[in-house]
């Protein structure tokens, strides 16, 4: 071999190990934001924009974790940028994990990145066991942390509906204006977050009886939600005859929720339906002050107290 065909191999040696390099460096970078994007390292709630995305990508449900399609996706995102590496790439994956493993920089490297990623999969694993055994939901485990001072409060005009309550009655936005209203989106056969999210806005109403606020609850199961089994939804959740709880016909239901821009999948076998755990906080003229996700009691006091005071 001449020592221009020795230069040439030893160039495209290089180049393919660097490639390598590249090639893991940008499957570890893909992988943790696929995963933070569904699972973000901390236990604050998400900002809108990334509820949305989680519900739309992961079908996330109101305890902040993906559904079982979620998790499905969640995997295979790893998986196949990894079988798309493979395909093409693979001689180049060899030649930057013998590159790294060479000395003791490239072994030191390779090991920070397996780190973090072992890093971030094992906080899913501990989000994903926690939040089981925890059903009071994410916000418990930091039952004493303030509502942030610069929350944004959106002032947005809430959609107006006509809906009947558990008394037979139309209620509309007109009827709720007045005091400070809690508008969340449930459904009675929920045996988690629902009864919990609703549980969680009356020790809100139980803490701060000055506040003079109520609480709404619009059905999101009109198929089995009727406004004839209300009454005794608010009395299996063990909620006070103040409670409006709110269902009507499957078309304007849907059409409510759509204008509150609840996202929402309906299992059409179970009838079990994934939404996110949303609680609008309406000032005493029926706008939307905030929206917030899974919130604590204390929240939804704080977020109240702020309602009733001019924007």
């Amino acid at each position: 071999m001449t020592a221009e065909d020795h230069g040439l191999t030893r160039y495209t040696m290089m180049v393919a190990e660097y490639t390598g390099v590249i090639l893991i460096v940008l499957w570890v970078v893909s992988t943790l934001t696929w995963w933070i994007l569904a699972i973000p390292p901390t236990l604050e709630p998400p900002p809108e924009w990334l509820a949305r995305a989680q519900k739309i990508c992961f079908f996330t449900k109101e305890d902040g974790l993906p559904s079982i399609y979620g998790w499905g996706i969640l995997a295979m995102g790893p998986v196949s940028l990894t079988l798309i590496l493979l395909a093409g790439w693979l001689r180049e994956l060899k030649e930057g994990f013998q590159f790294l493993n060479r000395n003791l920089t490239g072994r030191i490297i390779l090991g920070l990145l397996i780190t973090v990623v072992l890093a971030q999969a094992t906080w899913m694993l501990w989000r994903g066991i926690t939040t089981s055994l925890a059903p009071q939901g994410i916000e418990a485990a930091f039952p004493d942390k303030p509502f942030p001072e610069g929350y944004l409060r959106l002032n947005r005009p809430a959609p107006d509906f006509s809906l009947t309550d558990q008394k037979g009655r139309q209620v509309g936005l007109n009827d709720i204006r007045g005091n400070v209203s809690y508008v969340t989106f449930a459904f009675g056969n929920c045996a988690t977050v629902c009864p919990l999210l609703v549980t969680s806005i009356n020790r809100a109403l139980e803490m701060a009886p000055g506040l003079n606020a109520r609480m709404v609850v619009i059905s999101l199961d009109a198929w089995r939600d009727t406004p004839s089994a209300l009454e005794g939804i608010r009395t299996q959740w063990g909620l006070p005859e103040s409670a409006t709880l709110l269902s009507g016909d499957i078309i304007t239901v849907n059409d409510v929720l759509d204008n509150f821009e609840i996202t929402r999948v309906r299992d059409e076998k179970t009838g079990d339906i994934d939404h996110p755990g949303v609680v609008y906080v309406l000032d005493p003229k029926g706008v939307i002050a905030y929206a917030l996700l899974n919130p604590s009691p204390r929240w939804l006091v704080e977020a109240g107290r702020r309602a009733a005071q001019e924007p």
